[in-house]
């Protein structure tokens, strides 16, 4: 069944002893996502048996290594718009800010990314609130490093977020 909570909160913000927990929820805008990658699937197997029925009727050729480098090339360029497509539509991001170190899981199906560091090294936190609204997030700064944090956030999650991770850090 399709939901059309566009306005549901994503963010969970917990403080308790000196630990912050925050826990984004997926985005609210799950069904788009998931029709992309649907369609994109599909694109995808369209492309890839036009590419591989030459190489089926001719074999492996010097001629054909060209095309088989911009097989390659696709596949892979593909693959990394599918993981995309599926941690837009079915992320979950944990941070939990204890004991000087920001620990940050982000989930979806069974990807999982982590990052570890102490909080000393964020040098800055900032909430990226463009006029437009279509991708307001967290950003802070590690090292040379900048990562982004809840993309697609509404204006107050994201402010609220940026305070609770700048207060937890140090306020940098």
């Amino acid at each position: 069944m399709f939901t059309f909570n566009y306005l549901r909160r994503r963010v969970s913000i917990e403080h308790s002893h000196g630990r912050v927990s925050v826990f984004i929820a997926p985005g609210n805008r799950q069904t788009v996502y998931l029709f992309a990658l649907a369609w994109f699937s599909l694109g995808m197997f369209f492309l890839v048996s036009i590419f591989i029925e030459p190489l089926l009727h001719s074999g492996i050729s010097r001629s054909v290594l060209p095309v088989l480098l911009m097989f390659i090339l696709v596949v892979g360029g593909c693959l990394y718009v599918m993981r995309a497509l599926v941690f837009r539509a079915l992320g979950v991001d944990e941070i939990v800010i204890q004991g000087g170190r920001l620990q940050w899981t982000s989930r979806a199906l069974w990807l999982k990314q982590q990052l570890e560091l102490p909080a000393s090294e964020i040098s800055d936190v900032k909430a990226v609130t463009p006029w437009h609204a279509m991708r307001n997030h967290v950003e802070f700064t590690s090292g040379k490093r900048r990562y982004v944090v809840g993309d697609s956030l509404m204006h107050d999650e994201t402010l609220e977020l940026a305070a609770a991770l700048k207060h937890a850090v140090g306020g940098r």
